[in-house]
């Protein structure tokens, strides 16, 4: 009885184990086949490729740059790649900025990059800010020293006395974070030549050197509420220089009162563009335009391309005063008369 069960069970797992080993082999086929896959939808695309540089523009969603990451031939699966990325990154987000990636990295190496700090990254630099105020933005993203602050405020010395203020164009720029004083002014001061560039066919035209349409579009800038503001601001300045009317401009004072010997030095209490108090248009400084007539030595602040251009492009109108009312809107007047009329009636 006893063998009788032995050989009953020696036959049955003589009966089971070939499908027992065919099923393992058949799971490790798999199991192999499927790493093998995913090994070749994550490694490099090209094995010798070089570093170049990758962009993530602001407002760009993690798939969005998966899809470019794609596009350009960094990954080869973008399935694979997503969980890879959500697996360092839950939300599969990536930073806006530049990086430094190559075709020969694994979908786990860019993944890794573009989880962490970009090399490069976006810097906005508003319209109408003096330089100073300018290299306190770059120095407060790129962690400058005070000699790379200096080096970018006097940047314009290695241009000319025309370029102290006014060509540190405002725009968003993708810099790296090496970058140092004088090539992010370089860089800026390039882009104001490339934009001040289209503009030549007007100044031509007009008959207007663009050192002069700088200090009209700075005093633009500083003066307008908006951009529908400026043409109007610029034909009330152009009308009072014809008319050899002092131009009366607050921000001109404005500048003047934080004029310091060195221009790298903090600013005022209160900013660089404080509020006039009673007796600050009898502030003696060249730049003061109700003291002074004429345009201001140099540009006061660094305006955009829409200042420029109003600058070289005023309204057809006779205005010589202008005001903005509560909710900055503009109203301008021909005769001083309608001029405090305005002012009665938007201001008080």
């Amino acid at each position: 009885m006893l063998e009788y069960y032995r050989m009953e069970t020696d036959v049955s797992a003589k009966k089971i184990f070939p499908w027992e080993r065919i099923f393992i082999l058949v799971f490790l086929g798999l199991a192999i086949g499927l790493l093998g896959y995913a090994y070749s939808e994550t490694r490099g695309p090209d094995r010798d490729a070089s570093p170049e540089p990758f962009v993530v523009a602001p407002g760009m969603t993690g798939r969005e740059a998966i899809e470019k990451l794609e596009k350009a031939g960094f990954v080869r699966n973008v399935w694979f790649f997503e969980a890879i990325l959500r697996s360092k990154n839950p939300l599969g987000t990536v930073t806006p900025g530049g990086y430094e990636l190559s075709k020969s990295m694994s979908a786990f190496e860019i993944a890794s990059n573009i989880s962490g700090e970009p090399t490069s990254i976006w810097i906005t630099v508003p319209e109408g800010l003096r330089k100073e105020e300018i290299a306190a933005i770059m120095q407060g993203a790129l962690h400058w020293n005070t000699e790379s602050v200096e080096t970018f405020v006097a940047a314009y010395r290695t241009q000319g006395e025309e370029y102290y203020e006014g060509v540190y164009f405002p725009e968003t720029y993708l810099i790296p974070r090496t970058d140092g004083g004088a090539k992010v002014a370089k860089r800026m001061i390039t882009t104001f030549n490339e934009k001040l560039a289209t503009l030549s066919p007007v100044l031509a035209k007009q008959n207007i050197q663009w050192t002069t349409a700088l200090k009209v579009a700075s005093l633009v800038e500083r003066e307008a509420a908006s951009a529908a503001d400026m043409p109007i601001i610029s034909a009330v300045i152009w009308n009072r220089l014809m008319k050899k009317q002092r131009l009366e401009i607050d921000a001109t004072v404005q500048y003047a009162k934080s004029q310091t010997q060195k221009n790298t030095t903090p600013p005022p209490a209160g900013g660089w563009w404080v509020p006039l108090v009673s007796g600050d248009t009898n502030l003696d400084s060249p730049y003061n335009t109700y003291r002074n007539a004429g345009l201001p030595p140099t540009p006061i602040a660094n305006p955009g391309l829409a200042a420029l251009r109003a600058a070289v492009e005023p309204s057809n109108s006779k205005c010589l005063y202008y005001i903005h009312d509560t909710n900055k809107e503009i109203h301008c007047a021909v005769t001083f008369a309608e001029h405090k009329a305005n002012i009665a009636k938007y201001l008080k």
